[in-house]
C-alpha cells in the first residue's frame, strides 16, 4: 500500500466497524426497522465516501484546522453508529407497542 491508499484502507476500516457495531442488533428488530435502516445505510455511505473524496488528504497549513479524509471517515462512521442506535431506540419506545 502506497501513501494514498492508506486513507482509503482507512476509510474501509471505520465504515466497516461502525456496520460490525450496529449490525447484530438488527436481530433484535422488525423487518420493518430493518428496510428503514437499509435505507438509510445505503444512502449514508455513499455520502460518507463522497465527503472523503473531497477532503485533502493531509493538513496544508501549520495551524490549520481543516479535517483529513481519516478524521471525516472516522466522524462520519461515529455519527452513523449514533444515529443507527437512535433509530433502534426510537423504534423500540415503550409508548410505541400501546397502539
Amino acid at each position: 500500500m502506497g501513501g494514498d491508499s492508506i486513507p482509503a484502507a482507512r476509510t474501509l476500516f471505520h465504515s466497516l466497524l461502525s456496520v460490525i457495531v450496529v449490525f447484530p442488533f438488527l436481530f433484535i428488530f422488525s423487518d420493518a426497522l430493518f428496510r428503514k435502516w437499509s435505507i438509510f445505510s445505503g444512502i449514508w455511505f455513499p455520502a460518507t465516501w463522497l465527503l472523503v473524496l473531497v477532503t485533502p488528504a493531509y493538513r496544508h497549513g501549520f495551524f490549520s484546522m481543516d479535517p483529513t479524509k481519516e478524521q471525516v471517515s472516522l466522524w462520519m462512521s461515529v455519527a452513523f453508529v449514533v444515529i443507527s442506535f437512535g433509530m433502534f431506540a426510537w423504534e423500540a419506545k415503550p409508548w410505541k407497542r400501546l397502539r
